[in-house]
């Protein structure tokens, strides 16, 4: 994690640089942006993106079990199995998604 982190600071400071630069001698920015985005590699990229997102869904997961306290809140079996249901069945949606893009990689090679 803290690895991610370094490169992603680094990244950072480089473009700051660049931005300097941008400011006191007119260099063209898109140029300056286009080489900043050739450094970072899609899997730096995958892995600094879904890191965050998985952190959120496991946040929003986390907030949802603090709802099963059956003093404070109401709800019925049904509502258990139609609420799970609907988060099972978009996680299988999305595993298939990625499953979809390795074989496509595969075939095409």
């Amino acid at each position: 994690m803290y690895l991610y982190r370094d490169i992603y600071i680094n990244y950072i400071l480089t473009f700051c640089y660049n931005l300097d630069i941008y400011l006191n001698k007119k260099v063209n920015m898109n140029k300056i942006y286009e080489q900043y985005r050739k450094k970072i590699t899609g899997r730096e990229r995958f892995t600094r993106i879904a890191e965050r997102r998985v952190n959120r869904i496991l946040d929003a997961l986390e907030k949802l079990g603090s709802c099963s306290n059956r003093r404070n809140y109401d709800y019925s079996n049904a509502d258990i199995k139609k609420m799970f249901g609907k988060i099972e069945k978009k996680l299988k949606e999305t595993r298939l998604k990625f499953q979809g893009t390795s074989k496509n990689k595969k075939e095409a090679i």
